[in-house]
């Protein structure tokens, strides 16, 4: 039987420009790459991230993507929300982009890499629990700068 996993996502920041996150093993709890959502618009497939909530993402080929993870649970009628590579909110249609850093034009940078090392967290696993948590108040900013969520103090 497959190892299981958790993967819990921290969300610090949502806006016009996207929805940034923190990644986080849940296995040790160390943080290991960001995140790049849509903005918040209600859950509205292809413009919207999803809700904050618990969901379980179980290992998935995409026709377009190759080996990934695929999220699924009460996602109000969402379908094929994957992880996979890409800099900016106009690479996703609903999906979970990763990234090292976050850099300027609110856009993650060096998305292959992180992705690859999110692939090898996950070598072995058919599925995991992945948590989504929103951190920053009123949608606007959050108490933790970016480094101190991502251990650089």
């Amino acid at each position: 039987m497959a190892e299981s996993r958790h993967i819990h996502i921290k969300r610090v920041h949502s806006g016009y420009a996207g929805t940034f996150g923190v990644v986080l093993d849940g296995y040790d709890g160390e943080p290991f790459c960001v995140s790049l959502e849509l903005p918040w618009a209600d859950n509205l497939p292809n413009i919207s991230c999803i809700k904050p909530g618990i969901y379980e993402a179980t290992r998935h080929h995409s026709p377009r993507f190759g080996e990934t993870f695929l999220v699924q649970g009460n996602l109000g009628g969402r379908t094929h929300i994957l992880f996979h590579c890409g800099n900016s909110i106009a690479d996703s249609r609903g999906c979970i982009l990763l990234g090292e850093n976050y850099s300027p034009q609110s856009r993650v940078s060096q998305s292959r890499s992180a992705f690859n090392e999110f692939m090898d967290r996950t070598r072995g696993v058919d599925f995991f629990i992945l948590q989504i948590e929103r951190i920053y108040s009123d949608g606007t900013t959050s108490n933790a700068s970016k480094d101190s969520l991502l251990g650089h103090d």
